[in-house]
């Protein structure tokens, strides 16, 4: 899949709707890493749940969605919304995507052209999926082409003009919930509602405690920023 095709998951969006804890985590964030930036751009923006927490009379956040029915529904929110990367003219202080990158096949070309489209000492903060050894099949069901490791995103960004500024993983215990619903769960390992809501109510944030050992070793998910170089 190239950056300008479908993917599937809009089912996983509305189930991950139900993981409070996990979404505030990300909204936490990303305030803090879009603190005092007036132009932001969320690449992939989805349903617009982060669009929409992050929108304000100060903070000026505006969507790049391939899908659809997402796009067309944060347009009646008065979002500005792009269905490709070559739709936009401008540059921006901050770009920021969750859990995109990884459907797209060439990723590092996307990265250039975000690259180009952020402002001089401009940043960029991106959470991917982490480590092949969780792939299954729900991953390719949904459309991801890899989960990544710390060392091959900072790599890629490299390689896309980008200076890594922080990188670690995130939800250790997740890792392993992850691991074992790979190898014994039904579906693939595709977590269901009720899965998420357990997890995220009474799991999540033990593991976010326990990231404060792990996060610099694994974890089931992957955060990065980096900046223009």
């Amino acid at each position: 899949m190239s950056a300008g095709e479908n993917y599937t998951g809009a089912d996983s969006l509305e189930n991950l709707k139900e993981a409070v804890n996990y979404n505030n985590f990300l909204e936490e964030e990303l305030m803090n890493f879009i603190a005092q930036s007036r132009t932001v751009l969320d690449f992939g923006a989805g349903n617009g749940e982060f669009a929409r927490r992050l929108n304000s009379d100060e903070i000026n956040v505006d969507c790049l969605e391939i899908d659809p029915n997402f796009s067309a529904a944060l347009k009646t929110e008065g979002f500005k919304v792009f269905s490709s990367l070559s739709e936009i003219t401008g540059t921006y202080e901050k770009i920021y995507s969750l859990n995109v990158l990884e459907h797209i096949e060439d990723d590092i070309s996307a990265l250039k052209t975000l690259h180009n489209l952020l402002a001089t000492d401009g940043k960029i903060f991106i959470y991917v999926p982490a480590f092949m050894l969780l792939y299954s099949s729900f991953d390719k069901k949904i459309g991801h082409f890899r989960r990544y490791t710390k060392r091959q995103l900072s790599q890629r960004l490299k390689a896309g003009g980008f200076h890594i500024t922080r990188a670690e993983y995130a939800d250790s215990a997740g890792f392993f919930a992850w691991l074992t619903l790979k190898l014994i769960g039904k579906d693939g390992g595709e977590p269901n509602r009720k899965m998420i809501k357990f997890y995220d109510k009474w799991l999540f944030p033990i593991s976010r405690f326990f990231d404060i050992f792990f996060n610099r070793i694994f974890g089931k998910n992957l955060l990065i920023i980096a900046e223009k170089a």
